[in-house]
């Protein structure tokens, strides 16, 4: 049938359709079903944002309160020891009082690290060698490490800087460190990569996104199993936990995202089911030449095992 026939029964039979009116209809509807899945996705990943940050805000207000509460606690602690020293002086019993002002000082960072998941936490201030401290804390974790889980390092970024606090740094490593080894039950390889990777342009991530510049790139990966779709969109969650409660309070990556998106950082997350994990923290460098020889500030922080945080 020529067009003049197909449109002379287009205007005389208003029930006919021809091929191409089809044809336009037909892909005219399947963009508008696009759109609209599309926008319902958005809406649906913006409730969910919406609901992570009302969880959110509610571990901010917890941990800012247990900190505080509990500092004061430990200063009252420290405080008496240290008298108590004075009065007992040198022998046993002082060297017993000893032990417990350190373990007590000890516990005073560990209260700091609640300030990592709160708003009212300290802005950071120091210039940190992120190598060096990466590599103390895999010596400790080298050690926990359960038979096994084999431990494969590479580490590329002597004099990358960042604008942390050191056990923010450690947080991090010691998460995603343990969320690896939980995933390899029956044993794998933990791989951790750091490295300096320029950013030309502005980039998306899977949570976040990175302006152009330098950043130092922590990738921590295991050979475990995995995690499913219907996990993966909550692993961020405070609180969600694939876990029981003697392995893990929920909170780990929750902690995780929040120090990083403190620093003005990006993670990016690549999983699949069977195979393993990958998780990419990235930080903005700063402009130091230092090396990390001369940054001689200790990472005053003291690890007896693997934590039971993670998600």
């Amino acid at each position: 049938m020529d067009n003049q026939s197909t449109q002379n029964l287009e205007e005389h039979h208003p029930l006919f359709v021809s091929d191409r009116k089809l044809r336009r209809r037909i892909r005219f509807d399947r963009a508008h079903l696009k759109c609209e899945q599309s926008a319902q996705r958005e809406t649906a990943r913006e409730l969910n944002d919406d609901r992570r940050s009302a969880k959110m805000e509610v571990v901010d207000h917890f941990a800012a309160r247990i900190a505080h509460d509990l500092n004061n606690v430990l200063s009252t602690i420290c405080g008496y020891g240290a008298l108590a020293q004075r009065q007992v002086g040198p022998g046993e019993t002082s060297r017993y009082i000893d032990k417990v002002v350190k373990a007590t000082v000890r516990a005073q960072a560990l209260t700091q690290q609640l300030f990592a998941i709160s708003r009212s936490g300290p802005d950071p201030e120091t210039l940190v060698c992120i190598q060096r401290t990466v590599e103390e804390v895999l010596e400790w974790v080298a050690i926990a490490l359960p038979e096994g889980v084999q431990l494969q390092t590479t580490l590329w970024a002597g004099k990358a800087y960042v604008l942390a606090d050191p056990t923010q740094i450690c947080r991090i490593v010691m998460n995603l460190c343990t969320n690896a080894v939980h995933a390899m039950e029956c044993g794998g390889v933990l791989t951790v990569v750091l490295d300096e990777v320029s950013v030309p342009i502005a980039q998306a991530t899977t949570h976040g996104s990175l302006l152009s510049g330098v950043y130092v790139r922590l990738s921590i990966s295991d050979t475990g199993t995995g995690i499913a779709p219907g996990v993966l969109e909550h692993i961020f969650d405070p609180f969600f936990t694939t876990k029981g409660a003697a392995r893990g309070s929920g909170l780990g990556l929750a902690i995780v995202r929040s120090i990083v998106r403190a620093l003005g950082g990006a993670i990016d997350v690549k999983t699949d089911v069977g195979v393993g994990t990958t998780f990419a923290v990235w930080l903005h460098t700063t402009g130091a030449v230092m090396s990390c020889a001369e940054h001689s500030d200790p990472l005053d922080v003291e690890m007896v095992g693997i934590p039971n945080e993670g998600y």
